[in-house]
């Protein structure tokens, strides 16, 4: 029973579509060249129809043109008017089907579109019809509109007299990916949509390769930064460094300034941008929200490792005198993240020889040993810094030998123009190391390989 009624259905669907074939043909027969061009005339601009067996000459894509009020069809080089196809209507008219056909599974009504062109003299086109624009709206030209053009959704639904959701059926059916929603937010503020943001320009791609401006630029966003879903920003007292941030990211964006909550007389400078992609590769290099406590040190190519660490020391590192004693510290909320610092300082020469101390609150200091373990990985006595606890959420490490304090100045700065670093603290550094002038600081280069 079950078997006759498909059978049935089968049956009626054959039926519709050879009654369909036949008003197609009995419409194209009774057509005259005056309707075909009315047809073709009425179909929206840049509407594409491919002719197939036709004859050489006509062969091939052909696009809508509006010239001089006219409807013209072109393909390359190659102009003409719609009445020279009424030779190759049936082709002409299977071409325009096999574009709508694209969406519509189901067939046009062509005893409707008679009589909108024919019977009652109307001006309707052929694809205005229960919003059936949609149709004539190829894979190609959408990508075109879409990515190239970077069209909204909202303005090709206008474009072609449809609705935006009709825009996005179609873009699914193609497989065609949509933008995200900042690049949407970016685009539509770039068009002026928002009348409250402005578009500013910046390199999008800074983050996707490593350069010594770039790994500068990173550690201060590891230390001073904040990532969020929708911005990433620094802040900073320091108006110079948060001008050499926005220069290398050759960016038009302001920088906002605001008083400091602690002393009003006294600002702090943000700079902010959000783009996807440079979320993305910041994600990629460990950059994430809440970041204080669970940052890891990320992997770093060697030679730009020493910029990395630069500025990391120009946000959260510390260059001052104790007694006349110059002493460079550093304090994080992540332990992994000093560990694998304190053995980068280490590669270098900076290290503590024999035991270490840390500090009680009550000020007395407490001798740690040194264990077996300690001794044999490192048997020239040559140990990392020690990690001191300042609360439960803070470490840091101190450097105070002169030794220690003088190669970290030239792993900082030897070779490295001023553009990347923090002068306020690299000043600190010379006055505290007595380098006036170009040639006391040659005098105390070190065999550092960088």
């Amino acid at each position: 029973m079950e078997s006759k009624r498909i059978d049935l259905k089968n049956m009626r669907e054959r039926i519709a579509k050879r009654k369909a074939s036949v008003e197609k043909k009995l419409f194209i027969i009774n057509l005259t060249k005056e309707n075909f061009c009315e047809i073709l005339d009425d179909l929206v601009p840049m509407f594409r129809f491919e002719l197939l067996n036709t004859c050489e000459d006509f062969d091939g894509y052909w696009e809508k043109k509006i010239l001089d009020g006219k409807t013209v069809w072109r393909k390359g080089e190659e102009v003409l008017p719609s009445s020279s196809f009424f030779p190759f209507r049936k082709e002409v008219f299977d071409a325009i089907d096999k574009e709508r056909n694209i969406y519509y599974k189901v067939g046009r009504n062509w005893r409707s579109i008679r009589g909108i062109k024919i019977s009652d003299g109307t001006t309707q086109g052929v694809t205005r019809k229960r919003g059936d624009l949609t149709l004539i709206l190829t894979k190609e030209k959408l990508k075109e509109l879409y990515y190239k053009q970077n069209k909204s959704l909202e303005d090709i639904a206008k474009e072609f007299g449809t609705s935006r959701q009709n825009i996005l059926k179609i873009m699914k059916k193609y497989g065609l990916i949509r933008r995200t929603q900042s690049k949407a937010r970016i685009e539509a503020i770039k068009k002026g949509k928002f009348e409250k943001f402005e578009y500013h320009e910046i390199n999008e791609k800074f983050f996707s390769e490593w350069s010594p401006e770039m790994a500068w630029v990173l550690g201060l966003l590891f230390t001073d930064g904040t990532i969020g879903k929708t911005r990433v920003a620094i802040h900073s007292i320091d108006l110079d460094l948060i001008e050499k941030i926005k220069k290398f990211l050759n960016s038009s964006n302001p920088i906002a300034k605001r008083p400091q909550s602690y002393d009003k007389s006294k600002h702090i400078y943000e700079f902010g941008f959000y783009r996807e992609n440079m979320r993305g590769d910041l994600n990629k290099l460990g950059l994430h929200e809440r970041k204080s406590l669970n940052m890891i040190f990320p992997n770093i190519p060697e030679e730009y490792t020493r910029h990395f660490i630069r500025g990391c020391w120009d946000g959260d590192g510390s260059i001052f005198f104790d007694k006349d004693k110059l002493v460079a510290s550093y304090v994080t909320g992540s332990k992994k993240f000093i560990e694998r610092l304190v053995q980068e300082l280490h590669k270098i020469g900076i290290f503590r020889r024999g035991p270490s101390y840390r500090l009680e609150k009550s000020g007395r200091r407490v001798r740690l040993p040194i264990t077996n373990e300690t001794q044999a990985k490192y048997p020239n006595g040559k140990f990392p810094l020690t990690i001191h606890m300042k609360n439960i959420n803070a470490y840091y490490i101190k450097i105070q030998a002169r030794e220690n304090v003088e190669k970290l100045y030239h792993y900082f700065y030897d070779g490295v123009d001023e553009s990347m670093y923090l002068s306020r603290k690299y000043e600190v550094f010379v006055k505290g190391l007595k380098l006036d002038g170009k040639g006391e600081k040659e005098q105390l280069t070190l065999n550092l390989d960088f």
